[in-house]
């Protein structure tokens, strides 16, 4: 937010934040700051698709998203946020593909799922 706030005073841009937004009051909060235009809430989304919904309704609760890890320290130290942001994206498939997300979904599998498709280079910071 304090970034937002400085980008606000120097920019008439539309500005967004993204990251760390779980409860409805925050992500109200932060809209009536005026330090920002946008919300994004890729993570919670990811595991709850009808989450627009129930902001809209009043029925959303807050969302905790855990750290994504496989339990050993040196993968997790060394490829910890590319393995995050793959075990997200496999749960945004799922929901492409109609299904729904699953938040017990092994690190493992999607750590392996994405080197036997995109080899050492689906491990890349860099990839998108």
């Amino acid at each position: 937010m304090d970034y937002a706030e400085k980008a606000r005073a120097v920019s008439q841009v539309p500005l967004i934040i993204t990251g760390g937004f779980r409860s409805e009051a925050a992500m109200n909060e932060a809209l009536q700051s005026g330090h920002l235009d946008f919300i994004g809430i890729a993570r919670p989304f990811a595991l709850m698709p009808d989450l627009p919904d129930k902001i809209r309704q009043g029925t959303y609760q807050t969302i905790t998203t855990n750290r994504i890890k496989t339990g050993v320290a040196a993968v997790d130290n060394k490829i910890g946020a590319v393995l995050e942001m793959d075990w997200y994206m496999a749960q945004m498939a799922l929901i492409g593909q109609g299904k729904q997300p699953n938040p017990n979904m092994s690190p493992w599998k999607v750590l392996l799922k994405t080197l036997w498709e995109n080899g050492k280079a689906g491990l890349s910071t860099g990839r998108s």
